[in-house]
């Protein structure tokens, strides 16, 4: 993983790298090792906790793309392509 630090951001930015052009939310968190199984992604989505490029999303099967920037508990995830 590679740390940047973003100037309009309080917090470092992990770039997780991914080799399709989507991933589902619950799959990137379990993939980040945000959180330890589908079913505990699953909670902390419906409860609000997560945002997608500042908005809030509740959708467990929402597809996070390429570039897009991914909020919970103060830690920033960016989705990155895989170089190939």
């Amino acid at each position: 993983m590679i740390y940047k630090t973003k100037a309009k951001l309080k917090n470092p930015v992990t770039e997780i790298e991914i080799e399709t052009d989507e991933i589902k939310l619950s799959g990137l968190l379990k993939f980040a090792g945000i959180c330890a199984t589908g079913g505990e992604a699953n909670v902390v989505i419906l409860s609000g906790g997560v945002r997608i490029n500042g908005k809030v999303c509740d959708q467990r099967s929402k597809k996070v793309q390429i570039g897009d920037l991914v909020q919970i508990n103060g830690v920033y995830l960016k989705v990155v392509k895989k170089p190939s």
